[in-house]
């Protein structure tokens, strides 16, 4: 499958990312984490299962111990009780997370260049916490009497 040039630029930085090394030349994430991952994210975006994607699918079934002749009911439940031990990597998670959101920038009509787009970014908490302003109910006036009216 030919990719055009949008997508083999979001491919070759999804690559960067996932063979990132640490400061003692190891990978940051393991081959294991990038597998949960992407089959984590093919199964929750109901994506077609690619001879791509197979292979990594099959591998993790297999160590999770999912019989051949198991049902679909079986293999929901087996995986979901594998991601309930052992969780996608949070950072791995938070990195394509973040080139999600610059694609999406990258993308919008409107931002002038790059650096109104990171920008922009900040300015809506790009990966920060944020929290909702204190919610402060209006004042209600009592209607008061008027005294001295005649």
């Amino acid at each position: 499958m030919a990719l055009n040039a949008d997508q083999e630029r979001v491919a070759n930085r999804i690559a960067e990312i996932v063979t990132q090394k640490d400061s003692a030349g190891n990978f940051k994430f393991t081959k294991r984490e990038v597998r949960d991952f992407l089959v984590a994210t093919v199964l929750e975006l109901r994506l077609e299962i690619t001879p791509e994607v197979q292979g990594p699918m099959l591998e993790m079934l297999a160590e999770i111990q999912v019989p051949e002749d198991a049902t679909d009911e079986q293999i929901a439940e087996a995986i979901h009780a594998y991601y309930a031990e052992n969780p996608v990597n949070p950072e791995l998670y938070k990195e394509i997370e973040a080139l999600g959101r610059d694609e999406t920038l990258a993308g919008a009509k409107g931002y002038k260049d790059r650096g109104e787009q990171m920008a922009a970014l900040k300015s809506v908490g790009g990966g920060e916490k944020l929290e909702a302003p204190e919610h402060k109910p209006k004042s209600r006036k009592i209607p008061m009497v008027k005294r001295g009216l005649k």
